[in-house]
């Protein structure tokens, strides 16, 4: 069975948070998924213009947090 971008990416983006034993809420998913898709090294506000009209309720502290949690994650998160 083949699985649509989207879909392999978010199937992805959540195996990837769940291994770091990061909660794959929402936000986190989609932030994932943007920079799993990204061929550049996007800051955090080209995250958020790039997620915002997607996600309303997206704020500039929860693209940080994210961020913030996945280094964290990527460094040995316990």
């Amino acid at each position: 069975m083949c699985l649509p971008e989207s879909m392999s990416k978010h199937n992805e983006a959540e195996k990837r948070l769940l291994e770091k034993r990061i909660r794959p809420s929402f936000p986190r998913l989609r932030i994932l998924e943007y920079l799993l898709k990204s061929r550049e090294h996007p800051g955090a506000d080209d995250v958020y213009r790039a997620l915002v009209d997607d996600i309303p309720t997206l704020s500039k502290t929860t693209v940080y947090n994210a961020l913030a949690l996945f280094e964290e994650g990527c460094h040995g998160r316990q």
